[in-house]
């Protein structure tokens, strides 16, 4: 009878922290703190740091924790899940925001379109980057590998 245990791939992997996890969070949280005071009404804060962090977060940041999960032997869920995060960090950000609005009493502007739509938008932007970045990644280190051979 053949033994099967050396090919299960996550047995003896050795864990150690990785770098581009923390880079993600500490980007997310630099988000939620930034749309926590635009959405709350704050003016010290321009809306051009505000644009310019969120398209990094959400539009760019997960394929490139895709690509650095499949490069670190990482699995797809994990990036996955790293592409969940932007969007539900906007998502409890904007919450915190209008709660804060409420409670000062400021003037809050409604938004063209409900922020549900928005929440799925930035899902399936997090969702799709992630993969599309783990798949091209792992892709690339699969013909390198056959290509060095």
């Amino acid at each position: 009878m053949t033994r099967t245990e050396p090919a299960i791939p996550l047995r003896g992997r050795p864990r150690r922290f990785r770098w581009f996890v923390l880079a993600d969070v500490v980007a997310v949280l630099v988000l939620v703190g930034l749309t926590v005071s635009v959405v709350a009404g704050d003016p010290r804060p321009s809306a051009a740091p505000y644009e310019a962090v969120l398209v990094a977060v959400v539009f760019a940041g997960p394929p490139v924790v895709g690509g650095c999960c499949a490069l670190s032997e990482g699995g797809l869920l994990p990036a996955v899940g790293l592409g969940v995060v932007p969007a539900a960090g906007w998502t409890v950000a904007v919450a915190v925001g209008e709660a804060v609005a409420t409670l000062r009493s400021a003037p809050t502007t409604p938004a063209d379109s409900p922020v549900w739509v928005f929440v799925l938008a930035f899902l399936v932007v997090g969702v799709g980057g992630s993969v599309g970045g783990f798949l091209s990644a792992r892709g690339g280190v699969l013909a390198w590998r056959r290509v060095r051979r």
